[in-house]
């Protein structure tokens, strides 16, 4: 009972962005058309649109009219996480829905026989910490696809 609790805080605790490498524009170079992104500009400027294409020079994104931006404008490239914080909490609770019906068909098995009934708690308590870890488990704003380093190889003197 004590590993499946550790290993469902363990897997909600583990960040889906840990240990990539952001300074790579090749990442952006695989961005699909239709991302929602979040542009941070040389100049200061934040632009959020729709990113449309990239190429090594340069990125394309639509806002109130189609922007290409160059690519040594741009210090820092996000994009909209694909499931938003609803779809991961009907998620979580799905998830902890099925580990309550496995702790309840196996102790709910035994505790039934002695006159116990833990159905509506291991089912309802599984699928609200599912709920719970799911909620937590969403990004808050935009994930950094690419950010430029602090001094660009480019840059250097």
């Amino acid at each position: 009972m004590k590993w499946i609790a550790f290993a469902m805080v363990a897997l909600a605790a583990a960040s889906p962005v840990a240990g990539r490498d952001t300074t790579q524009w090749s990442r952006v170079l695989r961005l699909h058309p239709g991302t929602k992104v979040a542009l941070d500009l040389s100049d200061g400027r934040r632009i959020f649109g729709t990113f449309e294409r990239a190429s090594q020079s340069d990125l394309t994104c639509q806002c109130a009219g189609e922007i290409t931006v160059k690519r040594d404008d741009v210090v820092r490239v996000g994009r909209k996480p694909r499931l938003n914080r609803a779809v991961r909490t009907l998620l979580g609770a799905a998830i902890g829905l099925g580990f309550g019906a496995i702790v309840n068909a196996t102790l709910g098995a035994e505790l039934h026989n002695e006159g116990r009934d833990i159905t509506a708690a291991t089912l309802g308590g599984g699928a609200a910490i599912g709920a719970g870890l799911g909620a937590l488990s969403a990004p808050r704003g935009f994930q950094t696809v690419y950010q430029r380093s602090a001094t660009p190889a480019h840059r250097q003197k």
